[in-house]
């Protein structure tokens, strides 16, 4: 049988908080907060996992620009 706690909790990947009524109404300054925090949670997450896609292209068109600048520097050397 599911425990009744289960199907109150809130997954963030990395803590599970539990809510329950009792403890809203006994804590729901500390309840607001916990949600704010996942709400801070799932959002930068978002942001790193976006700034590491956009990372990732940076360094992949740099290393492009860089190979066709090595292509052209070797043709002006050996001057094929």
């Amino acid at each position: 049988m599911k425990n009744k706690l289960e199907s109150n909790s809130v997954n963030s990947g990395i803590t599970t908080y539990v809510f329950t009524a009792k403890t809203y109404k006994r804590e729901p300054n500390r309840n607001k907060n916990v949600l704010k925090r996942y709400a801070n949670i799932l959002l930068t997450n978002k942001f790193k996992s976006d700034t590491h896609d956009n990372n990732v292209k940076r360094i992949a068109s740099r290393a492009t620009q860089n190979k066709s600048e090595l292509n052209r520097n070797s043709k002006d050397i050996t001057g094929d």
